[in-house]
């Protein structure tokens, strides 16, 4: 079979297998590398997942999964792979929004500056949640300076909305934003609360 896709991020000997995936209608097919490569790997292959119709729930699988954050990603690049998505595909490729005509949302951020991205692309519709991202990039990713953001967006600005890991992960890039003044206390209770959660989580699974 002739590889028609770059595969340069994935081991030689999975090639035929994504291969394979591709040429099946997988939208997962490329996923053989560390999810932090994987929006790499659908950016070198955006025209020919676009011409099997993957490349939407490739797109939204690979921006949610990254083990880390896309802080490498300039926002023009990432607007640019979101647009060439089809509105329809992507939120059908996603979860099911709540209830709502408006809907309030918040973004953990840490850093100075630039660094800060107030206006990514990721947002949650739990405050805990991102209280959580905040400190986890505050003193994880050693940025320090953290803070929450909140914005509220009409139910049709919104891209797609993940929920599979109960984040409650809205993809959405708001106009405007403004501050939480949250004490760094307060800050970390929360995101305290939802690592047991997690931890909880994990460890009712390894149990069964």
């Amino acid at each position: 079979m002739k590889n028609v896709l770059n595969l340069d991020l994935i081991a030689p000997d999975l090639h035929e297998q994504a291969q394979e995936g591709y040429e099946n209608g997988e939208a997962n097919c490329l996923f053989l590398a560390p999810n932090d490569y994987w929006l790499t790997i659908i950016a070198d292959n955006i025209w020919h997942l676009l011409e099997r119709g993957i490349y939407e729930p490739g797109l939204l699988e690979a921006f949610t999964s990254c083990r880390v954050n896309h802080a490498n990603w300039s926002v023009p690049a990432l607007e640019f792979l979101f647009n060439l998505a089809d509105p329809d595909n992507l939120q059908a490729a996603g979860d099911e929004l709540p209830d709502g005509h408006e809907l309030v949302i918040y973004r953990g951020v840490a850093g100075k500056g630039c660094r800060r991205r107030c206006r990514g692309f990721s947002w949650t519709l739990s405050l805990d949640q991102a209280c959580w991202f905040a400190n986890r990039s505050g003193a994880v990713f050693c940025l320090g300076s953290r803070g929450v953001v909140a914005a509220t967006v009409q139910r049709d600005e919104i891209l797609a909305f993940v929920d599979d890991r109960s984040e409650q992960e809205v993809i959405v890039r708001p106009t405007h934003y403004r501050r939480l003044k949250l004490p760094d206390g307060e800050i970390e209770r929360r995101a305290n609360a939802v690592s047991g959660k997690i931890q909880a989580t994990n460890t009712k699974a390894a149990a069964i």
